[in-house]
């Protein structure tokens, strides 16, 4: 992934395992959290030529860039190529944004909506909702009531995949709802990334991410 910019948590700043690293030691592994985003960290280097391109970025010498990735392997937030651990599992691919991604965001907020003053996108899942096929008769309500969805749920992202499939001509039956949710509580922390990546490539269901066939783990002590 090469971005501009990467996800940065609020718990960085309360991780026991950052709090006890020095403020040097923090601030060089923001820098190569900076590095592997911008693609230096993949970028293919013949031999000694990568480390000392990270030693460059982190502006130190040798021996003081091996004492600081034998502090930060041992803390479990490195590994010995300077891999940042758990990168994927907070930095998204769909952060980048496909032209089908923006183009579907562009037209989701260009439609027209009728809205009523003072009423926003979360109030609006308090409410039933109803679509119009092309000839303009309506569905059977899919049942989506702010109230009785989990408290997991991302609202923001179910809202989209919902009026995602009334846009394709599939509006969500209960039954589909049902397996989307467990689909989504096996992977509380991917919801988004699972729910764009089915929009972009124009899926009709939702599925786990490649690699994570069973319900997420968290590493405790592990801030990404």
């Amino acid at each position: 992934m090469s971005l501009p910019w990467f996800r940065m948590y609020a718990e960085f700043a309360a991780d026991p395992i950052i709090l006890s690293l020095s403020f040097d030691d923090q601030r060089h592994y923001i820098f190569i959290l900076c590095m592997k985003c911008n693609g230096t960290l993949d970028h293919k280097f013949n031999g000694e030529r990568r480390e000392s391109v990270i030693r460059r970025g982190l502006g130190l010498d040798k021996p003081t860039a091996d004492e600081l990735k034998i502090r930060l392997t041992d803390s479990g937030l490195i590994d010995q190529k300077w891999q940042p651990l758990g990168w994927e599992k907070r930095q998204f691919l769909s952060d980048q944004s496909t032209k089908r991604v923006r183009k579907y965001r562009i037209n989701k907020k260009s439609c027209n909506v009728s809205v009523t003053e003072g009423e926003t996108d979360q109030n609006r899942t308090d409410k039933n909702i109803t679509e119009q096929n092309k000839d303009g008769a309506k569905t059977a309500p899919v049942v989506f009531m702010k109230n009785e969805l989990p408290s997991w749920l991302h609202i923001e992202s179910w809202g989209e995949w919902v009026k995602y499939r009334a846009e394709v001509k599939k509006p969500l039956t209960p039954i589909a709802i049902k397996k989307h949710l467990a689909i989504l509580e096996a992977h509380k922390n991917h919801q988004q990334e699972i729910i764009e990546a089915s929009i972009v490539n124009g899926w009709r269901g939702l599925f786990p991410p490649k690699g994570r066939a069973q319900s997420d783990m968290v590493v405790r002590g592990n801030i990404l």
